[in-house]
């Protein structure tokens, strides 16, 4: 009779483990599809001369639900940073050679928020998206690379 409970409650334990590595790669998923939308966004708004929105960037993942415990998570998160789209990073951007970690100092200072560390993982998403694509359309120039790495106009 143990032996049947103690596979009972193996089974259970990687049954749970298995759920943690499910919802970890579900929010990968959905982190790399947000992105691919906004360098979507910023490669269409740069072919067409037009500014990159958050309502077209919602008209283009439009089809993607979130799931409730997804939707779950993201309520109990820390309070929501403001919208980043249209020129808010090409504004953050100046003459003079930036790090990435200036630039992200100047974003928190410009929404006027104390970051948690919730808010800086996604602020630094966004900016990660917002160079490429940026960088992509020749708005901006970069020299170096990793940590050496600058941006200006």
């Amino acid at each position: 009779m143990s032996n049947i409970q103690s596979a009972k409650k193996s089974v259970q334990l990687e049954l749970a483990q298995a759920k943690q590595g499910r919802d970890y790669y579900q929010s990968r998923i959905e982190a790399l599809e947000k992105a691919l939308a906004q360098l979507a966004s910023v490669d269409a708004a740069a072919l067409t001369g037009t500014a990159v929105t958050r309502e077209s960037a919602k008209k283009q993942s439009a089809g993607k639900r979130a799931t409730p415990a997804q939707s779950a998570k993201s309520k109990g998160s820390a309070a929501k940073l403001p919208s980043t789209g249209g020129d808010f990073w090409v504004d953050l951007i100046t003459d003079q050679p930036q790090s990435a970690a200036d630039i992200m100092n100047a974003a928190f200072t410009k929404l006027a928020v104390t970051p948690t560390k919730e808010q800086k993982q996604k602020l630094g998403a966004r900016m990660t998206a917002a160079l490429t694509g940026l960088i992509t359309a020749k708005q901006i120039k970069d020299s170096g690379a990793r940590r050496e790495r600058r941006f200006f106009k």
